[in-house]
């Protein structure tokens, strides 16, 4: 994942189908939530609210529940 806007794993998505729910989260060190989503088609680019945040260290969550 680097969104350095040259089109190369520029975004970073969560691949699935077939959920009941979905809910992603993503958490910069400090443990500040810096994204959230509930629809899996939806990646996230490193930016919040517009802003392109600083390299580093950023730790995700993924809660989700299928169908079957």
């Amino acid at each position: 994942f680097s969104p350095n806007g040259d089109g190369i794993n520029d975004d970073i998505r969560v691949y699935t189908k077939g959920l009941r729910f979905f809910n992603w989260y993503i958490f910069d060190r400090w443990g500040e939530q810096v994204y959230y989503t509930d629809d899996y088609t939806k990646p996230w680019n490193g930016t919040i609210n517009g802003k392109e945040l600083s390299p580093g260290v950023y730790v995700y969550q993924v809660k989700l529940g299928y169908l079957n």
